[in-house]
């Protein structure tokens, strides 16, 4: 549970040496040492931090991320290719089509409200080919309001 009139702060960690690379969803919210985010937190960043360069055999494949409920919802609706993930990029939900975090038809940031089980996770997506190197740090901001209904 976060604390409220704070912003609080979740880290979620796809590591190919770990996690592995093959296509299909990672649940990072599931991992040792991680949590979920609470119902009730609104969230108003995420940020994605390459700490070792994405890699894959082949050129077409993505990195989406997101909660279950909305999958692509933090990276928007262009994922991102690992051509353009190089140690040491960083990534955030501000201007980009990401659903949950950025209106790019007014192009303005919006918060998204955690308001169900299935939108408390973080889940990461690998598709079009398997990956065969890297890290990333997700960094996910949230807050309560300090009112209760």
């Amino acid at each position: 549970m976060g604390i409220k009139n704070r912003i609080n702060v979740q880290e979620y960690v796809w590591d190919f040496a770990v996690d592995g690379g093959a296509q299909g969803t990672f649940d990072l919210s599931a991992k040792d040492g991680a949590n979920l985010i609470p119902v009730g937190a609104v969230v108003t960043e995420v940020t994605a931090i390459v700490l070792t360069e994405v890699d894959s055999a082949a050129d077409g494949s993505t990195i989406i991320y997101g909660p279950t409920a909305d999958a692509d919802g933090y990276s928007g609706t262009t994922p991102l290719a690992e051509a353009g993930l190089g140690a040491g990029t960083i990534y955030n939900g501000g201007s980009i089509a990401a659903p949950l975090l950025w209106d790019d038809t007014n192009d303005h940031q919006i918060y998204h409200l955690v308001d169900a089980a299935n939108d408390q996770d973080f889940v990461v997506t690998l598709a079009g080919e398997d990956a065969t190197a890297g890290k990333i740090v997700f960094v996910v901001e949230y807050y309560f309001p300090s009112v209760e209904a």
